[in-house]
């Protein structure tokens, strides 16, 4: 039994292998070019006739090669239609619509291009499965040859059979028939054979201002006074608009010399005669703009030689524009500034259309003027009307001034800041030293360290200690804006869990919130803050601002809430929320200005006006931002916003 099975098994392979040769044989007979391609795309077998279309021996054949040989306009196109025959279900086509065909070229390693036509279908195995594709190609380079001349031929014999653009008229002077063709007819709205066949339909349709003119050649050609003419007239168009016709005609005489007959052309010169009125309007635009903009035109020649100087650059000097032209440009320059400048001039001419930027140069003219100029200069060669190189120039001597003068007020006015702020701080020093004495003195006497006090002499302390304290933290907030403003905070900045400097935060303002009846309350997310890279004190000095605010400024049995979150992008959000008067539009660009206590000045409420500004600057510095929403009636939040630290990772152990 299973010395049966290998028989058949033996039997079948060499069936199989005899039909291979077979094939083989076939297709290597074959008139065309037999190939088949693997499941990945790649051939797997060419037979001889495919080789010698494609010029390809050997593992060149086989492959990619057929991809690399595609001529390189077509091998996009070819490849994404053989992807989409690749890719296409075949539940969705039948095996009959499987077909994959296209025209391309091919660059045989010779050098020489080939177009082929390459057919392919899939082919499947006794159990459906895809073994790959087979195809064949055919050299169609002489049929695509032949097509091309045919269709270059096709191409001559209708222009040919179209005649010329122009119109063409003849008129037979003993029958007085004129023959009009169908372009003459079309180029003024009429269907061939439209206007009747005499001279008179011509005549009817002339230009009342060109009738006598056109008759008056027309005699001249017909005496012999002239061989033909060749004049522009105007036709008039069906639908009443007149067109500029260039008319050309000659007289064919007879035998005896007389003439018998009179041929002509006519050419549609519409396009040519709308350019030249755009160009003579162009050009008095141009003329318009020249003389009349600030702006300096100048055209020198190679050598830098004045041959067109704008009225502007005329009035700029004081001198008349013909005074300028042919004498070089260099006879006005700066001395220091000439050789800069004639390079400048031999570069450009060197890159004709190219436009170079001369930055500054000083022109000195005949009265001691000297003026200060940039200028765009472009060489322009061959150029009609042009001819050279164009200078469009700029006179930036006010200009120039001005920024200087700008210069040296900015440059005293950060002087003057630089000492405003040294005096801020040095005031903030020398006004602290005895306020700190004031308070000693008065905290000593409020222990009854001197003897005890009367009630009055009490409250009299009191006032004492409440004012200096006051004073010792104004005294701070403008030694604190004086040292942002100078540059002089030095930042500690180190990566620190945010919770702990919050809370203390919150733990400072609660004394304060509970005396005036304001409840504060923190809300914080359930996971782990991420770290920030701050100065710890700097940071808590900001954000006390913003709480302390919140309870100054709330309503009686208000309330103040913190929120804390991480923000997307790697940001650390936090806002301090009050239920106060809110902030008025008309005060919102004020927020953040020093001493502006946007209307707070004339309550009771403690306050320098400078807190938020001492914020805004220290959470900026830290890399961070603040911002406010108010709604006025219901309260205000003040947000900071933070980036995350980023988190250095650890070397492996």
């Amino acid at each position: 039994m299973i010395r049966s099975d290998v028989t058949e098994r033996v039997m079948a392979q060499l069936a199989l292998a005899e039909r291979e040769s077979e094939l083989r044989t076939l297709t290597d007979l074959s008139p065309v070019g037999i190939y088949r391609i693997g499941p990945d795309g790649l051939i797997i077998y060419v037979n001889d006739r495919w080789r010698e279309i494609m010029g390809l021996e050997g593992d060149a054949a086989l492959g990619d090669g057929w991809i690399k040989a595609l001529h390189p306009e077509d091998r996009d196109s070819v490849i994404e239609s053989w992807q989409e025959f690749v890719n296409r279900e075949d539940e969705k086509y039948s095996r009959e619509d499987e077909k994959y065909s296209v025209d391309c070229r091919i660059i045989r390693p010779d050098g020489s291009t080939a177009w082929l036509i390459s057919q392919a279908t899939r082919d499947y195995g006794e159990n459906g499965e895809l073994l790959g594709y087979v195809g064949s190609i055919t050299d169609i380079t002489e049929q695509k040859s032949t097509e091309q001349a045919l269709a270059e031929s096709e191409e001559r014999f209708s222009l040919a059979t179209r005649g010329s653009n122009d119109g063409l008229w003849d008129w037979d002077l003993e029958t007085g028939d004129t023959y009009y063709s169908p372009r003459w007819s079309e180029m003024l709205g009429y269907e061939s054979g439209e206007l009747p066949d005499t001279r008179e339909a011509w005549t009817a349709l002339l230009h009342p201002d060109d009738r006598s003119r056109i008759d008056e050649f027309l005699t001249n050609c017909l005496e012999g006074e002239a061989k033909g003419y060749d004049v522009e007239i105007r036709l008039c168009h069906k639908d009443g608009h007149y067109v500029d016709i260039l008319a050309r005609a000659f007289a064919v005489r007879g035998d005896e010399g007389a003439p018998v007959r009179v041929v002509g052309t006519n050419s549609d010169i519409s396009a040519r005669k709308q350019a030249e009125a755009t160009l003579l309007e162009n050009e008095e635009k141009f003329r318009a703009i020249t003389e009349n903009t600030t702006d300096i035109i100048v055209v020198l020649n190679q050598d830098g030689i004045h041959k067109y100087v704008s009225p502007s650059a005329a009035r700029a000097a004081g001198m008349k524009a013909e005074e300028f032209i042919d004498k070089p440009v260099g006879d006005i320059l700066h001395p220091e500034d000439a050789d800069v400048f004639m390079r400048t001039l031999r570069r450009a001419w060197k890159h004709p259309g190219e436009t170079i930027f001369a930055p500054e140069f000083r022109v000195t003219y005949p009265d001691g003027k000297t003026l200060l100029f940039e200028a765009l200069i472009t060489a322009l060669p061959n150029v009609p009307g042009v001819d050279g190189i164009v200078l469009n120039a700029r006179d930036i001597t006010t200009r120039k001034r001005t920024e200087s003068d700008l210069l040296i007020a900015k440059e005293q006015a950060e002087a003057a800041n630089k000492a405003k702020s040294a005096f801020l701080s040095s005031m903030s020093h020398e006004l602290r030293t005895p306020m700190n004495a004031i308070l000693g003195f008065s905290q000593l006497l409020e222990q009854n360290a001197t003897g005890p006090l009367n009630q009055n002499q009490k409250e009299f302390i009191g006032e004492i200690l409440r004012s200096g304290r006051h004073m010792l933290e104004l005294i701070g907030d403008v030694l604190d804006l004086a040292k942002i403003e100078s540059g002089g905070v030095d930042l500690d900045l180190e990566s620190q869990v945010p919770r702990p400097l919050i809370d203390a935060c919150l733990q400072m303002v609660g004394a304060s919130a509970n005396q005036d009846g304001i409840t504060v309350r923190s809300q914080f997310p359930a996971v782990e803050l991420p770290m920030i890279k701050v100065d710890g004190l700097r940071f808590k000095q900001a954000l006390l601002n913003l709480l302390s605010n919140a309870v100054k400024y709330n309503r009686p049995g208000g309330e103040v809430i913190l929120e804390c979150n991480s923000g997307a992008n790697g940001i650390l959000h936090i806002t301090v929320s009050d239920t106060g008067p809110g902030i008025p539009d008309t005060m919102r660009a004020k927020v953040f200005e020093p001493f502006d206590r946007l209307g707070a000045e004339s309550s009771n409420i403690p306050g320098t006006g400078i807190g938020l500004t001492v914020t805004k600057e220290l959470i900026e510095s830290m890399g961070g931002t603040v911002g406010f929403e108010s709604t006025v009636g219901e309260g205000t939040t003040f947000w900071i916003n933070l980036p995350v630290a980023q988190v250095e990772a650890q070397p492996a152990i």
